[in-house]
């Protein structure tokens, strides 16, 4: 809301006035899903999510949460600062919160315009239907195409969106846009020219809830969720650990999951409901209700793997780890973390020891015990056998991979991508993953790793703008390519 305020601040100096309009003919709020205010908008996009927007683009700049809402007004939060604003269909108005010599003060403006229809555009849709089957987001930058079965057909990758588009990225290196506005899709086979390929019937802005994209569901004795790979983890209603599963497969309507000692797990989505299956008990099956399900996956022990405490960051390194149960305990074995320091540049190495739903404990190379404390964020240090002393505050906890110039071992691009092969080679590959170039690193810094190829090139990768610099021996530099995604 940072920017409505600053238009506020050079519009409405007075902040206490309110522009009220005659409540006659009042519309009722209950089905209002968009307004329009001093250049603004602001509609509701995926669940009780809403955006601010300039109105001319509708490109979200913020979002907001609906916290209720009558049959006069539209009751808005602000997750940042917990301020509230209130859409008033009888007045006509929307209220707002502003800063007067940082003190909160509520200013009211005149609706320009509003409507009930959900706005679905470039920038806010997650799924689109066709005659032939459906296109939608898994999560983060991923798609699915299915067919109107929920069979699979082909995954794509988002690369870009803009007012009317979203543009996504085939494996084999062909490009699909959605085109909002024209209601159709537009091909792009490698090195041919754009075809419009499937009419759309239907735009929608929420996330589908399907066997392809559940991550969470609960039942009124336990939960089951996935970790950041095929794992997932079942504790009972206490939060207790109470067992972890290996993903199987997944389909558009369910999710099979099987434990170690064969216990098999059917999550169907369909039917909204969970069955147990025991061979070594005759086959002995249990069914129940899923009270809850959802898309995330849950910030907890068991899932998080970024850790940013007093200007440091700790984080899971990218070699693979495995769990197993030891002693009643769940461990991830094999699994390193890495401590940076203020410039994000790699400074300790620690072992991960053990897990639970509230803490994560590491051990240092020179044996320094931290235990990664979720409920009241903070690191503790192990002074004593049983004995803990706080060393840093957590400002924040994630699930991401931390990924800088310090860490990146691959930069993908549209058509191929630079791959770190060993120590401080790196090679350049293309959609068919044959090497095209190599090239040796001289330098890295946060964002940007240097590298210099065998004619005495200089290539850059550039994780804060997203692209890649060549500068030819001799020559001057120019932009290479646009990188569409980065790992460790």
């Amino acid at each position: 809301m940072k920017l409505i305020r600053k238009t506020i601040s050079i519009l409405f100096p007075v902040f206490y006035m309110v522009l009220y309009a005659p409540v006659s003919n009042a519309q009722t709020a209950e089905k209002i899903n968009s307004v329009t205010f001093s250049g603004m908008s602001l509609f509701k996009t995926v669940g009780n999510k809403w955006a601010v927007a300039d109105s001319m683009s509708n490109k979200p700049l913020q979002y907001i949460i609906e916290t209720h809402r009558d049959k006069k007004t539209i009751h808005l939060m602000i997750e940042q600062t917990k301020d509230s604003a209130i859409i008033d269909m009888a007045a006509k108005t929307i209220i707002i919160p502003t800063y007067d010599s940082s003190e909160v003060k509520h200013i009211a403006l005149k609706l320009s315009g509003w409507g009930e229809p959900v706005i679905c555009n470039g920038w806010t849709v997650n799924e689109v239907k066709m005659n032939v089957g459906f296109l939608y987001k898994l999560s983060d930058n991923k798609w699915i195409e299915t067919d109107l079965k929920g069979s699979p057909i082909g995954h794509f990758t988002e690369t870009n969106r803009d007012n009317w588009s979203v543009y996504l990225l085939k494996d084999d290196g062909s490009e699909l846009r959605i085109d909002v506005l024209l209601k159709t899709t537009f091909f792009t086979n490698k090195g041919q020219k754009p075809f419009e390929l499937y009419k759309l019937t239907s735009c929608i802005n929420d996330i589908r809830i399907s066997g392809f994209t559940v991550n969470l569901i609960k039942t009124v004795k336990q939960s089951f969720f996935r970790t950041n790979d095929s794992t997932w983890v079942s504790i009972d209603s206490a939060e207790k650990f109470n067992g972890f599963f290996h993903e199987q497969r997944r389909d558009d309507s369910s999710v099979l999951l099987a434990s170690n000692n064969t216990i098999k797990v059917f999550i169907d989505i369909k039917n909204k409901k969970i069955t147990y299956s025991q061979p070594n008990l005759n086959n002995e099956m249990v069914e129940f209700s899923l009270t809850d399900w959802s898309n995330e996956i849950p910030g907890n022990g068991f899932t998080l793997n970024q850790v940013t405490a007093d200007k440091k960051i700790f984080f899971t390194a990218p070699a693979p780890g495995k769990w197993v149960l030891d002693d009643k305990v769940y461990k991830y074995i094999d699994k390193s973390w890495i401590e940076t320091d203020s410039t994000k540049k790699p400074i300790a190495y620690f072992s991960e020891m053990s897990r639970s739903n509230n803490s994560i404990v590491l051990k240092k190379e020179d044996g320094l015990i931290l235990r990664i404390s979720i409920p009241d964020k903070i690191i503790y240090v192990q002074t004593a056998p049983n004995k803990e002393q706080p060393q840093f505050v957590i400002t924040s906890l994630s699930r991401a991979e931390f990924v800088n110039g310090y860490t990146v071992k691959k930069a993908i691009f549209s058509n191929g991508a630079f791959l770190q092969k060993e120590g401080k080679k790196w090679v350049e590959i293309n959609a068919d993953n044959k090497e095209t170039a190599s090239f040796t690193e001289v330098n890295r810094d946060e964002w940007s790793v240097y590298l210099l190829k065998e004619d005495g090139s200089d290539l850059r990768i550039d994780l804060y703008l997203k692209t890649t610099f060549y500068n030819p021996k001799g020559e001057k530099p120019f932009e290479l390519y646009r990188l569409t995604s980065f790992t460790n």
